[in-house]
């Protein structure tokens, strides 16, 4: 009886968690057919419905070593208003001869082509990223840099 008891509590912490209300007993006289389904989020419907919040969710993988503060150097140069600007252009921020000879806008086109792969488009540069092989998620990372003006 105690095992039932932790799993029942173990099992409601679980769901209040997730943000879920924990399910109902199951009695012999519920009616299964007036229970409807609740349909869940996913992050192609964040996607589609708002661009800028789904890039400000994949930006967190950037977090790491950029900032969106201004003049906020990491690792990476702050992002901060980064859409339009020349490459290796943040004052304070040591860039890699590759970057400070790219000669690079950052628009829209040029962003999405480095974030695909930055080996890429700028060799030996320092930024140790694989890239976003995804053009709906290099689309949505860009939409919310250029939030940050």
């Amino acid at each position: 009886m105690r095992r039932i008891h932790f799993a029942a509590a173990l099992s409601c912490l679980w769901l209040s968690a997730c943000g879920q209300p924990a399910p109902e007993p199951a009695s012999e006289t519920s009616d299964s057919s007036t229970i409807e389904a609740v349909p869940a989020a996913s992050e192609e419907t964040a996607a589609v419905t708002d661009p800028v919040a789904h890039g400000k969710m994949l930006f967190a993988r950037c977090a790491a070593c950029h900032s969106v503060e201004p003049s906020k150097n990491g690792i990476g140069p702050s992002l901060h208003a980064i859409v339009g600007k020349p490459s290796a252009s943040q004052a304070g921020f040591a860039y890699s001869p590759a970057m400070q000879g790219a000669k690079l806008t950052w628009d829209e086109q040029t962003l999405s082509a480095y974030l695909e792969n930055p080996q890429a488009l700028v060799k030996d540069n320092k930024m140790a990223f694989a890239g976003l092989k995804k053009p709906e998620e290099r689309a949505a990372v860009i939409a919310y840099l250029a939030t940050l003006k």
